[in-house]
């Protein structure tokens, strides 16, 4: 599973208050969670297949937008920004 394959420090951010909230100083922070610790519920594995990738760079004119597609086998193609 693949919470076990986390290493300690890594688990230990599932352990920290929630993220948003109001900053609490006597809240903690632990800087790691043992192997044999329970997964926590807040914990969630998501898979992401990404079909299609673009870029929009502002600096220039004209901006200069690319896209990369895997059914393209993610080659460069350039675009109209």
């Amino acid at each position: 599973m693949h919470w076990e394959k986390l290493k300690p420090e890594a688990r230990a951010l599932w352990a920290w208050p929630p993220p948003g909230e109001k900053f609490d100083t006597t809240a903690s922070f632990p800087k790691e969670i043992a192997d044999n610790c329970p997964i926590p519920n807040c914990f969630e594995l998501i898979r992401i297949e990404l079909s299609e990738v673009e870029m929009l760079q502002l600096g220039e004119n004209p901006h200069n937008r690319i896209r990369w597609r895997a059914n393209q086998k993610w080659a460069e193609e350039k675009l109209n920004p």
